[in-house]
């Protein structure tokens, strides 16, 4: 099979969950044989030089096409007077459609990595009608952003965001219906398509994870960290509600405790971590060393959709997680056995302070975790079960 990728960015150095899981499909497909071409919008945000892409991508040929996709206020007012989504707007490329139409031919399927980048999609399906698009779907965007909308923030970025979260919301539901398939990474976000496009065939693409047989997490004493982009507007807005509601009520109880806080676009100076227990380390060249060694993750997301790579990352290393509701959203996992979930600030505190003084029951949940991604989050499996779904469909 012949599968032309189209995304909105390349997925490399692998420093957040969206990388790792369109990295993932790209090496995951060529292992399982097919051929893969993958066309991408070389953005100025995560530019990477060419001899860097060849070095990052032996397994696949790779097309990047410069492209400057960076938010600008005026251009964020001004469309305000149009009708489409600002966060798809900025993805149009005349020279990438282009390349799109030069190698649609070539493909089997044309599969569009994430929403962003369905403007390239939807204009090559215009101009090439037999085209067969297949979309794969991180996660259900609008519900991101509507979230977002929802929470503590400004009047007047409140307004906006409602405005284009309902714009986002009627293109996404568009591309639910006007692609050939669908691929979504979650189950739950696979019946949340199939509600709307009911006659589109959809095969949920789990992620995948490398379960190593490591020596059992020495899960640091007294310790809990937090692991994500804080690029993405969501995170941020977790760790200032944890900080603000949550971190204060284990200080209390626990006033040795510290919290580890790691992620992409995090700098190391930022005075809005400069708080009783709080460590930055700012970005880390390995996510699983931090994890490993940083005690408890917390995950206490209040936007979001599709599936928290870090989180699975963790679970597969035998770290003990404890989320809210919205962060473990689409993981086929059992709260409580597997999982701590705790929405309120109280009930996420308690839980905290259970596992940092009871080990036994912190490791229990850990190995339950591990096991638990081990058996429904393997790679080569999921990959194989998606190119099975295409191939059934001609």
């Amino acid at each position: 099979m012949k599968i032309l990728v189209v995304g909105n960015r390349i997925p490399w150095p692998i420093k957040d969950g969206g990388a790792m899981a369109s990295y993932q499909l790209l090496k995951g497909y060529a292992e399982a044989g097919a051929e893969v071409c993958f066309l991408a919008l070389n953005t100025r945000k995560h530019y990477l030089p060419e001899a860097e892409i060849q070095t990052a991508f032996p397994f696949c040929e790779v097309l990047p096409i410069d492209h400057d996709a960076n938010l600008s206020a005026w251009n964020a007012l001004r469309n305000l007077l149009s009708t489409r989504s600002y966060f798809l707007a900025r993805y149009r490329n005349q020279k990438a459609l282009h390349a799109l139409l030069e190698k649609a031919e070539w493909a089997d399927w044309v599969q569009v990595e994430g929403l962003y980048s369905m403007p390239l999609a939807w204009q090559l399906k215009q101009l090439k009608p037999s085209v067969r698009l297949v979309y794969r779907a991180h996660n259900v965007e609008y519900q991101i952003w509507s979230r977002l909308a929802h929470s503590g923030i400004a009047w007047f970025k409140k307004f906006y965001l409602m405005i284009q979260t309902r714009r986002l919301r009627a293109e996404e539901e568009k591309a639910w219906k006007q692609v050939d398939a669908l691929l979504p990474i979650s189950q739950s976000d696979a019946e949340a398509m199939g509600r709307v496009s009911p006659h589109v065939p959809i095969h949920p693409l789990l992620p995948g994870m490398n379960v190593r047989l490591l020596n059992p997490v020495q899960i640091a004493p007294d310790s809990v960290c937090h692991l994500g982009s804080m690029e993405w507007l969501a995170n941020k807005e977790a760790v200032a509600w944890f900080l603000q509601w949550v971190w204060p009520k284990v200080l209390a109880e626990r006033p040795q405790a510290q919290f580890h806080l790691a992620g992409k676009g995090l700098s190391k100076t930022d005075p809005a971590y400069f708080q009783m227990g709080v460590i930055n380390h700012g970005e880390v060249d390995s996510s699983d060393e931090f994890l490993r060694h940083h005690g408890l993750l917390v995950v206490p997301l209040r936007a979001g959709s599709g599936i928290r790579m870090k989180t699975l990352e963790a679970l597969s290393l035998g770290v003990p997680v404890i989320s809210t509701s919205i962060g473990a959203q689409g993981l086929s996992v059992v709260a409580d056995k597997e999982i701590c979930i705790a929405d309120e600030p109280a009930l996420m505190a308690s839980r905290i302070l259970e596992l940092m003084e009871n080990r036994k029951k912190a490791i229990e949940l850990a190995e339950n975790g591990r096991i638990a991604v081990a058996e429904r989050y393997q790679l080569g499996p999921n990959i194989q079960s998606a190119i099975n779904f295409l191939s059934a469909l001609g």
